[in-house]
């Protein structure tokens, strides 16, 4: 039982640490952008002020490891408003998440870090970039469905990416949100759960977060 007790502490202990993997070159590019902004045009620096100012109470407060879908799409939608407002008309998505799918449990921030990818990647070749989320209840699972239609992945790089998602690894190259979602999914619910990709190079990317379908109250820790 204490072994067991000491396993579990553990776990806990590495979804907290892969939770808290903030990307600070975002934290910086955004303050950049309402220093320019403020000069150019004073109301949008004080809306971008705002959103951040949501987005760091969303992703610091409280120790929920797991909230309701409904609210880590919330957040998403604010982190995507912040990230249109800095890349100007270049940024646009779509988010199209079921009624029915809305309290199922996830692990809180788990997008995020998707949505940060498609963004720190997808730019490299090409002017615009539109993302795409949505959602779907199979069986007892629920999928979510993140697409853009960026650079794309070659299929050397997408087996190395593979390879790292089933191996034990930490988070450690330039593909870290995957890792990091993938390694937070099976920490909490093991196999088969986590993130499938399918990629073709120039044409786009498509991430599959497979998680188990649960509602209820927040679990909290």
């Amino acid at each position: 039982a204490q072994n067991v007790e000491i396993a579990d502490r553990a776990r806990l202990a590495e979804i907290r640490e892969l939770q808290t993997q903030f990307d600070p070159h975002f934290i910086f590019n955004i303050l950049q952008t309402i220093q320019y902004m403020n000069y150019e045009d004073p109301m949008k620096s004080v809306q971008m002020i705002q959103l951040l100012s949501n987005l760091l109470r969303y992703s610091i407060g409280t120790g929920k490891t797991q909230v309701a879908l409904k609210d880590d799409i919330q957040y998403i939608q604010t982190y995507l408003e912040l990230q249109k407002i800095r890349l100007d008309e270049n940024l646009t998505y779509d988010i199209r998440i079921p009624e029915e799918m809305e309290d199922c449990l996830i692990p809180k921030l788990i997008i995020q870090p998707l949505v940060e990818n498609c963004i720190r990647h997808g730019f490299q070749r090409k002017a615009a970039l539109d993302i795409r989320i949505s959602g779907e209840l199979s069986g007892a699972d629920a999928v979510l469905r993140v697409t853009d239609n960026g650079d794309g992945i070659s299929e050397e790089v997408l087996e190395k990416i593979n390879k790292k998602l089933e191996s034990s690894e930490m988070p450690t190259d330039a593909h870290i949100g995957l890792q990091n979602t993938h390694c937070r999914l099976r920490l909490t619910y093991g196999e088969p759960y986590g993130i499938q990709i399918s990629s073709r190079e120039k044409i786009g990317t498509e991430i599959l977060i497979r998680f188990p379908a649960r509602r209820g109250g927040t679990v909290t820790c």
